[in-house]
């Protein structure tokens, strides 16, 4: 199927219609977002089949979107559902894709997900390459279809200071062996802004940017990557969320940087702990690491730990990016911060972007 099969000049959109945001109904086209409330990742183990509260009409109304969590190298459950829009009366066939947020505009890199869990009807430890929706129960009172199981998704880490984009498009089919669209075929998206319009224009297809968090590892060290490939000046602030007590310390090391903060408390740094600016030079891999220990104190579900990485950057680039960053209704992983940094007990102020934050979960399993 192509782009646009989906689209009819000559009247409304007839098929399975995504939503790009919540309230929004099939006469409403045009306008995409990445925050479709019709992808929706479930951490907590499934009962198969899918929890049929995502299916009602309840949920699918609902004034809010379900929490875009993604947790890295576990197993997440992922549900795609839809709008019989139009007088459509049949299933879907279900495709979805996954792409890091700086590859997005790139849609050769959305990369299909291949093992999906079929059917209850299929033999137990069946993959294809497609999830199926079937029609609604005949007499229900809505016109929603999801997935009949849940999809799993075991993603590995991004790269520092990226997140997933989870992507999903319905065929409006119900063909044994579907044939997913050929993004290869496709050139790069100039702006941010060709994307929205892309998904605005395709009343079949949805995009979830995700929150992506890491599992605690048994020695109470959270760490990520930081790298440059040119020479870059960075501020880093270690945020301890829903957590006040215990005793931490950050060290960056890496090719001519080193720095450790000593062990510190928690109590002291109740709006965060900012590293002294960093230099960190080009072609460096460094690795930013938190230890924490909460001292024998129960953590709350919500307790996290949070490094965001911030780069400073000339008026000359803040004169060039801010258009870009100005857009109405626009969400880019990047986006523009002002901080006081003070030298020697001035007020001065610099420019920095926001290049990404790593959050972990300090009570994954809650």
């Amino acid at each position: 199927m192509s782009f646009m099969d989906s689209m009819d000049d000559n009247g409304p959109y007839t098929g399975i219609f995504v939503r790009q945001n919540i309230g929004q109904l099939p006469t409403q086209l045009g306008q995409g977002s990445c925050f479709s409330p019709d992808i929706i990742v479930d951490n907590s183990f499934p009962v198969s089949p899918a929890p049929g509260s995502y299916a009602t009409q309840a949920d699918y109304n609902a004034a809010t979107e379900h929490p875009n969590n993604a947790t890295m190298s576990n197993e997440n459950f992922v549900y795609l559902r839809g709008l019989q829009a139009n007088g459509y009366t049949g299933g879907t066939n279900f495709f979805l894709y996954y792409v890091e947020s700086d590859l997005a505009l790139w849609p050769k890199n959305w990369t299909l997900l291949q093992k999906i869990t079929v059917g209850s009807a299929n033999p137990p430890g069946s993959y294809v390459n497609w999830a199926y929706a079937p029609n609604p129960v005949p007499g229900s009172s809505n016109q929603i279809v999801m997935v009949d199981q849940p999809i799993l998704w075991t993603p590995d880490p991004p790269v520092a200071g990226q997140h997933f984009c989870l992507i999903c498009w319905a065929d409006n089919s119900t063909e044994s062996n579907p044939i997913p669209p050929d993004w290869n075929l496709y050139n790069q998206m100039a702006s941010g802004n060709d994307l929205m319009a892309f998904l605005g224009m395709n009343p079949n297809m949805g995009w979830l940017n995700t929150q992506d968090f890491t599992a605690p590892p048994p020695d109470s060290i959270y760490q990520v990557n930081v790298t440059a490939i040119d020479a870059e000046t960075l501020n880093i602030t270690v945020n301890f969320l829903n957590i006040s007590t215990g005793t931490f310390s950050v060290n960056l090391l890496g090719n001519g940087v080193s720095y450790n903060s000593g062990t510190l408390n928690v109590a002291n740094f109740t709006g965060g702990f900012q590293l002294p600016q960093q230099s960190i030079p080009a072609n460096t891999s460094a690795t930013l690491q938190v230890f924490y220990d909460n001292g024998g104190q129960t953590l709350g579900p919500l307790s996290r730990i949070n490094a965001v990485l911030q780069k400073v950057v000339s008026p000359e680039m803040m004169e060039f990016f801010e258009p870009q960053l100005a857009t109405p209704g626009m969400y880019l992983p990047i986006k523009k911060m002002r901080l006081a940094m003070y030298d020697g007990g001035l007020g001065d102020v610099e420019d920095v972007f926001t290049l990404g934050t790593q959050t972990w979960n300090l009570n994954f399993s809650s």
